[in-house]
């Protein structure tokens, strides 16, 4: 999916790491640096699996290519293991879970 939901989109992002403590702002200041500020933020540790950390963010006003660049950008940061976009029309409430069809890369098929 991309931008040309008339409203724009939410961008989403879904990043597995390492349940450090130093992780999370790591995470916050690469959106920091574009001036931004999440909607939407949720980290929890991942039951059972020690020492794993999911977190969610959502962001409005982003391009495909910002969004594009901001998870390549993430992808860099030292015990993330993974990072998945999904781009959603402004009209869905939520994208906390990415739907089923989105690769491990973040795009959907």
């Amino acid at each position: 999916m991309s931008s040309f939901y008339r409203g724009g989109f939410t961008a989403c992002f879904s990043v597995q790491s390492a349940a450090d403590p130093g992780v999370l702002p790591r995470i916050l200041t690469e959106f920091g640096k574009l001036g931004l500020t999440p909607l939407r933020l949720t980290s929890s540790q991942l039951d059972g699996r020690a020492g794993e950390m999911h977190t969610d963010l959502q962001f409005n006003g982003l391009s495909s290519d910002q969004v594009a660049a901001a998870a390549n950008r993430l992808r860099r940061i030292v015990a993330v293991d993974s990072v998945l976009t999904y781009e959603k029309p402004l009209a869905e409430q939520r994208c906390s879970t990415l739907p089923p069809n989105t690769s491990r890369t973040g795009k959907a098929r």
